[in-house]
C-alpha cells in the first residue's frame, strides 16, 4: 500500500505511478486517481447546500460554492487578476512565464497543463474515452462531454451579469460580455478591422486571401469556416434541428434560430456608438458603420470599385460576369438583382392580380 509520501514525492518528480483501468489516465496522487474513478461510476456523493448539484469529490464542491459567493482568495502578483481556485491561479501564470512544461513525446509540442497534453495525446491516438450516456457520441475530453451533455438538457449555468443571459459554456460567456464592454482585442492587419473573437478574425482574413479549405463532398462548394460547411450540408439533407418555442418554425443552425427569436422579442442588442440605432444582427451593425466612416473595404478586383458590403460587391461583379439569376415567371425576363426584379413586377400588378 502506498503512503501519503509516496503520493507527496509523485507531485514533485513529476511521476504518475496510478493508473485508472478504465480509461488508463495516470495519476502523480492515489486520491486522485479515486476521485476520477467516479467520473465513469457517476458517483457524486458530495451535495450543494445551495443548488442540491453533486460533485465526484469534496474539492469540486468546495469550488462549485465559490460560483454561488463569488470568493477568489488567488490572486496574480502580474495582472492582479484574482482566481477561484489555486491551480487556476497557476495555470494563469503561465500565461505571463510562457512556461510549457509537459511536452508531446511525438510532436514535441509544449503545454501549459497536463490535461491540454492529455487532450492533446488524443489528437494522435484518436481515443475519444468520454461516452454521452443519451445518444452514445463520444469525445476525447471530458469537457467536451459535459458541454456536449448540456444540448441534451439545456442547462445554462454560465450567467452574464449585465443583462442575465445564461449560456452553456463559460468562453461562450467571456465572448458574450464583448457585447457589453465593446472590447475587439483582434485586429486585422489588412483592412484594420477589429474583431471580439480569435475565430471572427480569422475566418475574416479568408475574405482578404478567398480561402475556402472546407469543401461540400456533394456540390463542391468551398467555405471558409468548417461550421459554414455544416450549415450548408444541411440545404442538402433538409435538416432543421432548432426549433423555436414560440412558433415552433424551425432552422438549420442555431444562428438563423436566435435571429429569428428578435422578430418576436423586438430584441436590438447591437447598438452603434457614434448614433443611437440599434440592429438585431451584428453584421447589419457593421455595415451601419461604415455609414458613419467611410470606410468601403470590398475592392472590385477587375474595376478597383469599392463596397461596403460582400453583398454590394458580389451584386457588383455580375456586371462583369454578365450573370443574371433573377428570371421573372411572368415574361421570363433575367436580372442581375434581385431588386431589379422586384421593380420589374410592378410593371405586372395587373396581369398578377
Amino acid at each position: 500500500m502506498n503512503s501519503p509520501l509516496d503520493s507527496c514525492i509523485g507531485t514533485h518528480t513529476g511521476e504518475e505511478p496510478f493508473k485508472c483501468s478504465l480509461c488508463h489516465i495516470t495519476f502523480s496522487q492515489k486520491t486522485t486517481m479515486e476521485s476520477h474513478r467516479k467520473v465513469h461510476t457517476g458517483e457524486k456523493p458530495y451535495k450543494c447546500n445551495l443548488c442540491l448539484k453533486g460533485f465526484a469529490s469534496k474539492t469540486h464542491l468546495e469550488y462549485h460554492v465559490r460560483t454561488h459567493t463569488g470568493e477568489k482568495p488567488y490572486n496574480c502578483n502580474f495582472c492582479h487578476k484574482v482566481f477561484a481556485r489555486k491551480t487556476h491561479l497557476e495555470y494563469h501564470l503561465r500565461t505571463h512565464t510562457g512556461e510549457k512544461p509537459y511536452m508531446c513525446s511525438l510532436c514535441h509540442k509544449g503545454h501549459a497543463q497536463k490535461s491540454q497534453l492529455d487532450s492533446h495525446m488524443r489528437t494522435h491516438t484518436k481515443e475519444k474515452p468520454y461516452v454521452c450516456d443519451l445518444c452514445q457520441n463520444t469525445f476525447a475530453t471530458r469537457g467536451n462531454l459535459i458541454s456536449h451533455i448540456r444540448t441534451h438538457t439545456g442547462e445554462k449555468p454560465y450567467k452574464c451579469n449585465l443583462c442575465y443571459k445564461g449560456f452553456a459554456l463559460r468562453s461562450v460567456l467571456k465572448n458574450h460580455r464583448r457585447i457589453h464592454t465593446k472590447e475587439k482585442p483582434y485586429l486585422c492587419n489588412l483592412c484594420h478591422n477589429t474583431f471580439s473573437l480569435k475565430n471572427n478574425l480569422e475566418s475574416h482574413r479568408k475574405t482578404h486571401t478567398g480561402e475556402k479549405p472546407y469543401k461540400c463532398n456533394i456540390c463542391h462548394k468551398g467555405h471558409a469556416r468548417k461550421s459554414q460547411l455544416n450549415s450548408h450540408m444541411r440545404t442538402h439533407s433538409g435538416e432543421k434541428p432548432y426549433m423555436c418555442n414560440l412558433c415552433q418554425n424551425t432552422f438549420s443552425t442555431r444562428g438563423y434560430l436566435n435571429r429569428h427569436i428578435r422578430t418576436h422579442t423586438g430584441e436590438k442588442p447591437y447598438k452603434c456608438n457614434l448614433c443611437p440605432t440599434g440592429f438585431a444582427l451584428k453584421s447589419v451593425l457593421n455595415n451601419h458603420r461604415r455609414t458613419h466612416s467611410g470606410e468601403r473595404p470590398y475592392l472590385c478586383m477587375v474595376c478597383q470599385k469599392a463596397f461596403v458590403t460582400m453583398g454590394n460587391l458580389k451584386s457588383h461583379a455580375k456586371v462583369h460576369s454578365g450573370e443574371k439569376p433573377y428570371l421573372c415567371n411572368l415574361c421570363h425576363k433575367v436580372f442581375a438583382k434581385s431588386i431589379a426584379l422586384k421593380y420589374h413586377l410592378k410593371t405586372h400588378d395587373g396581369e398578377r392580380s
